[in-house]
């Protein structure tokens, strides 16, 4: 009995290792297929070569991607010679280098196949020193290569778009703001003459459309600016107290026709003097207040400035443009920050603006490590708040005594001057303002007059314009 119940035991056991053997084959089945369909999907195959006499062996794989007989690739030399002249060479130094080095090596080639189509192929050359033996993997990536190359066009075609379109609006703008500034020039020159009321209006009138056209002209090229990321800021000294006047003496006469109170409080624990860009903070300043002004018919606009936080070098400093204005609906507070967005259909018709204002600023704030919100409440008004951080200055701007000094039209007199200018409205602006002075100049159209001029005269100041023949 014992011995019976032995033999069954015995049978069971080898059953279920030959289940179990079974089930390993099915699995090493299942992988190697498996394998199979990966090394087919991503173009894979490999070959092997025998150190000593350099037998080799190809799989199927290798076949089919160099769409070859099995029979015409049997060797390292046939297989070198479907490989051209021009990377076999660099084939050679690979191969040299894994039998010399033994560490592993990757490279790319060209290979010209049966039915003389160029592939390029990824190589990968393994040394297997205990079994004497080479093994080399290949990779069809000719698709991934013309994709590369597809990607790479693409990529210096929009790169040369936004060269385009950067010097399509420098040379745009020149265009635009040199009759504008001949415009708003003679403008300021026929208000010296004798007008009547209505003529003075309508004086008035062409310089604000002038001076309008210039903001939309300096919104769109602070955009592409900003959009190309090459918006620079300066770190220079500057008054905090005296860069906020200067920017509410702007609006004055603007909010005193309109009515309506400029209140300004700072911060007394604020240092005055600090380091950052001041053109910039003034910008964000103007553009929050022209704002305010804009929608804002009775009460007042508040520029607050306080002290968040301070240490021994940054001053961290929280800003709020307040309003009494229309405000702004809820549903509409994020896309106002949207470029060429504004708060209804019918604000560019009745206040004007480009859209960009808003947009502009928010990127200002947020490119010197900023903040910009917004609380706002219909027919209550609207208040924008930003904070910046500044380093801390040694140097007292407020305190520090500096000559002043008045320059007239009179250090001119005497003097040769040379304007080089194209433009003949400019020109004749040019004449008109140094005639008003006194003083007599020489005007140049082109490069090569300006050159001709110098032959014969000296001259004590060249004015020269930075875009002309």
């Amino acid at each position: 009995t014992d011995g019976l119940s032995q033999s069954i035991r015995n049978a069971l056991q080898i059953h279920k290792s030959n289940q179990i053997i079974k089930d390993a084959e099915k699995e090493l089945k299942n992988n190697l297929y498996k394998l199979g369909v990966a090394q087919k999907l991503s173009k894979i195959a490999y070959w092997e070569m025998n150190i000593s006499n350099q037998n080799m062996f190809f799989s199927n794989d290798f076949y089919s991607i160099i769409s070859s007989d099995i029979n015409q690739i049997t060797d390292l030399k046939s297989y070198k010679k479907i490989i051209p002249k021009e990377d076999l060479l660099h084939f050679e130094k690979h191969l040299a280098h894994i039998l010399e080095t033994k560490n592993d090596t990757q490279f790319s080639h060209k290979i010209v196949t049966a039915t003389n189509e160029e592939k390029t192929i990824k190589e990968i050359l393994k040394y297997e020193e205990e079994e004497g033996k080479i093994i080399g993997t290949i990779q069809d990536i000719t698709e991934q290569k013309l994709y590369e190359t597809e990607l790479t066009k693409a990529k210096d075609i929009a790169e040369k778009s936004v060269k385009i379109k950067e010097q399509f609006l420098a040379n745009m703008s020149h265009e635009i703001r040199t009759p504008l500034n001949g415009i708003i020039g003679f403008a300021d020159m026929l208000a010296e003459t004798e007008l009547n009321n209505e003529q003075k209006e309508f004086l008035e009138s062409i310089k604000t459309a002038g001076e309008n056209l210039l903001v939309i002209i300096n919104d769109i090229l602070d955009f592409s600016k900003i959009e190309a990321n090459k918006m620079v800021f300066e770190q220079i000294d500057f008054s905090l107290t005296q860069t906020i006047a200067s920017v509410l003496d702007l609006f004055l006469p603007k909010a005193k026709n309109k009515k309506i109170k400029l209140l300004c409080e700072i911060d007394s624990k604020l240092p005055d003097t600090l380091i950052g860009d001041p053109t910039r903070l003034s910008q964000i300043l103007i553009n929050l207040i022209d704002n305010a002004l804009k929608f804002t018919e009775k009460g007042f606009i508040e520029t607050s400035v306080r002290l968040l936080k301070r240490d021994d070098q940054k001053v961290n400093v929280e800003f709020s443009v307040l309003d009494t204005g229309i405000g702004i609906d809820p549903n509409k507070m994020q896309t106002i920050f949207e470029s060429f967005t504004q708060a209804t259909n019918d604000t560019t018709r009745k206040y004007g603006g480009t859209g960009l204002g808003l947009t502009i600023t928010k990127h200002l704030i947020k490119l010197q490590g900023g903040e910009l919100d917004l609380k706002s409440d219909i027919g209550k008004g609207t208040e924008f708040i930003f904070n910046l951080t500044y380093t801390k200055s040694q140097v007292d701007l407020i305190n520090e005594k500096t000559e002043q000094i008045v320059i007239s039209p009179d250090f001119l007199k005497k003097k040769n001057i040379l304007i080089a200018e194209d433009n003949t409205l400019n020109q004749l602006l040019i004449r008109k303002v140094f005639k008003n002075w006194d003083v007599s100049i020489d005007i140049a159209e082109n490069g090569w007059i300006v050159l001709d001029y110098l032959k014969k005269k000296r001259y004590d100041i060249i004015l020269m314009d930075i875009q002309m023949p």
